[in-house]
């Protein structure tokens, strides 16, 4: 695709932010998520997500990327090649996220550090809720201690963690 054929301007923001989706499905079986629950995940290849995102950043002097997907972290090797892609081309930028849990347990120190050196600024992860009953209904499955090592395995690092909670739902003790 020929990025040069469309103008982006308009869903530019005033702060230089664009969307982007580089993936779509999601590996979790959560009752109340719009995805209606377990999809397979797709990617694009990362080189033309590098490829793309420069040409953005270039053309329109983005400050920053905000991939929109549904969950970015499922596939550690993907994102680590998109990171580690922002830093080779040597793109000034931040960027941010959507992940879940259950996936960024399984990064590493080196896999973090890496990240916020490409300029990853932000995580979104839904927690939903850490009560058993909750989790049964909204079909999450987490407990404390992993959260808990997330959130101290990503601590050293200039990375926010968005963490969300639901306080009620429909059927929720």
């Amino acid at each position: 695709i020929d990025l040069n054929k469309y103008d982006f301007s308009s869903l530019v923001t005033s702060n230089k932010v664009l969307n982007y989706l580089a993936s779509i499905g999601c590996p979790g079986n959560c009752s109340f998520c719009s995805w209606g629950g377990k999809h397979n995940w797709v990617h694009l290849a990362s080189e033309r997500v590098l490829d793309d995102v420069e040409h953005l950043v270039k053309r329109y002097g983005l400050k920053s990327i905000w991939f929109y997907d549904a969950t970015l972290t499922v596939n550690k090797a993907f994102i680590l090649e998109i990171a580690n892609g922002l830093i080779k081309r040597n793109l000034k930028i931040t960027w941010r996220c959507f992940g879940r849990i259950a996936e960024l347990e399984k990064y590493s120190y080196k896999d973090f550090e890496i990240l916020a050196n490409s300029g990853l600024d932000q995580i979104f992860v839904g927690i939903e809720s850490i009560h058993k009953d909750c989790q049964k209904i909204l079909r999450k499955r987490l407990s404390p201690e992993t959260v808990t090592k997330v959130v101290s395995n990503i601590k050293p690092f200039p990375i926010g963690l968005n963490l969300a909670f639901l306080f009620a739902a429909p059927n929720m003790p």
